[in-house]
């Protein structure tokens, strides 16, 4: 199986990594052109990425490509 989530969001800082700027824009800019956005390209949490391998993982056969908009939240 393969996940190709777009920008992932979340607390770097918590995890140990260092901050990065230009994604704190862009994630601020999403947020109001969001819906314009094509899904497979929106940033997703990385909450998110990890709920849609739980779910999809366990059942998988063969070879499968989840991109980012199939792991959007409804």
């Amino acid at each position: 199986m393969i996940a190709r989530p777009s920008l992932l969001t979340g607390d770097r800082v918590a995890l140990g990594q260092p901050e990065r700027p230009l994604e704190k824009i862009f994630n601020v800019v999403s947020t109001v052109v969001g819906p314009l956005i094509p899904s497979n390209y929106r940033p997703i949490a990385a909450s998110d990425v990890a709920r849609a391998l739980l779910t999809r993982v366990p059942g998988a056969e063969g070879r499968l490509v989840i991109l980012s908009g199939e792991m959007q939240p409804q």
